[in-house]
């Protein structure tokens, strides 16, 4: 059997990353879509840290139609992407790839108002924590729920945001809302992205 021939036998007809249908033969060999080979490249060459991709229209509906399916972002996708390509990548901490919760799996949730030059808005929040979040007034900040208190190590006025308050950690820790919504408050929807150095949550 001929390399050609091994290649023909072994190719994917789906990009092993993201499910497009590959069309190209070079693209069937690898088993990748452009895309995702494009994401490696970038990879390959250092620049994991910023990593940019020219998308099409038809590559990105396909991608995001996968990622929908999988409940997961665009990027996470292509991280994936990277690591099948490139056996001894890891994803910095920042890059860490999110898995988007189904609306079962957040559980119940209770309104709160939430302030805004527009209008009120409203902010979901898990029902435990209700009683400890409303005798505050919150505002909207860039797309966040916030309130107004006095920082006790420099005196000055900050802004603590309602994902800060619920899980209890210092204002300079960043926090992540799973489902992309920033009112969104429910526990299950909170993951702790970075903490100041010195600082514990």
């Amino acid at each position: 059997m001929t390399r050609k021939e091994r290649y023909i036998e072994a190719r994917s007809t789906q990009c092993l990353v993201c499910g497009v249908p590959l069309a190209s033969y070079r693209e069937q060999v690898l088993g990748l879509c452009d895309a995702c080979k494009l994401a490696a490249d970038h990879a390959q060459r250092g620049e994991q840290k910023k990593v940019s991709i020219e998308l099409t229209p038809h590559m990105f509906d396909a991608l995001r139609a996968y990622a929908k399916q999988r409940r997961a972002r665009v990027s996470t996708i292509v991280k994936e992407a990277l690591a099948t390509y490139i056996p001894d990548y890891k994803p910095t901490e920042r890059e860490r790839p999110v898995i988007i919760p189904a609306e079962s799996e957040l559980g119940d949730y209770t309104l709160i108002e939430v302030h805004s030059p527009q209008g009120p808005l409203y902010a979901k929040i898990s029902p435990v924590d209700g009683e400890l979040i409303r005798e505050f007034r919150w505002h909207l900040f860039q797309g966040h729920a916030a309130r107004t208190v006095l920082d006790p190590v420099s005196g000055y006025r900050r802004r603590l945001y309602l994902e800060q308050q619920i899980l209890n950690v210092p204002m300079g820790v960043r926090i992540r809302h799973l489902n992309g919504d920033r009112l969104d408050c429910r526990r299950a929807n909170l993951s702790i992205i970075g903490i100041p150095p010195g600082e514990t949550p």
